[in-house]
């Protein structure tokens, strides 16, 4: 079996150290973004992805995914698969069109629901009670493909997003490990996401991350477990800005920022 990964993000690393473990059965290429500058010494560095990658010895690049360059050298490596796990870049229909089997991608969110760039994050703050992993096939609209397989989980009550988000990514690789067993083997069935279920997961923003005290104490820690360390919460006080790095819900009463 022949995989392309395409991965840059944090989320991404458990199912890459899977799936190198199974080589030299398997064979495995990765594709992530280019390297950033970063901190305040804006040292140019790998992305997550690319630096596991070259700590387990496996080849990877930072190629423009969708140029014909691109493509040519996909077709060389010629692999079974795509596996696409935060990655960063939308797949043209050519470049998707390259898997000799499939190209699937790992959601963290149950589709249809939270389809977008920040399912965890909306899931804690909206106080969402299970969310699970999806793998989907990649289609020409995000997040839109063909459901292959999903996992359940509840959400901890005082769980936070780096914890949420490990937690998936651990599911997530053996998500993708049997689906890619079971597609090879013809035992599963692409199943339509249902339309009238969607809803959506868009880009965190700055301006999220401020604090209405009107609101329940509930809401607010949802709000500051969903959205820290990115982009944080916030409030003002005595005309200076304070960030609130983490929460909990306390005590008995009525009336805004108080559990009854």
């Amino acid at each position: 079996m022949k995989i392309l990964l395409l991965a840059s993000g944090e989320f991404a690393l458990p199912t890459l150290e899977l799936l190198a473990g199974k080589r030299p059965e398997l064979e495995l290429l990765l594709f992530s973004q280019p390297d950033q500058k970063k901190g305040r010494g804006c040292r140019v560095a790998p992305t997550p992805a690319r630096d596991k990658a070259i700590q387990l010895g496996l080849k990877s690049f930072t190629p423009a995914i969708n140029t014909l360059e691109t493509q040519e050298q996909i077709k060389n490596f010629a692999p079974d698969y795509l596996v696409v796990i935060d990655y960063g870049v939308r797949l043209s229909p050519r470049t998707i069109a390259l898997a000799r089997g499939a190209a699937i991608n790992l959601h963290p969110s149950l589709l249809p629901a939270y389809r977008g760039p920040a399912p965890m994050p909306w899931a804690l703050i909206n106080g969402e009670p299970i969310t699970g992993v999806t793998t989907q096939l990649v289609g020409e609209r995000i997040d839109c493909g063909d459901i292959l397989l999903q996992e359940p989980t509840f959400i901890l009550d005082h769980e936070t997003m780096p914890e949420l988000s490990r937690r998936l990514s651990l599911m997530g690789a053996t998500l993708v490990w049997r689906t890619l067993v079971g597609w090879s083997k013809g035992e599963l069935s692409p199943s339509p996401q249902n339309e009238r279920l969607a809803s959506p997961a868009p880009k965190l923003k700055k301006e999220d991350g401020l604090i209405d005290w009107r609101a329940s104490a509930t809401t607010i820690f949802n709000r500051i477990r969903g959205l820290n360390p990115w982009p944080g919460t916030y409030t003002f006080h005595r005309g200076g800005r304070v960030k609130i790095l983490a929460a909990t819900v306390e005590g008995i009463g009525s009336g805004p920022g108080v559990e009854t």
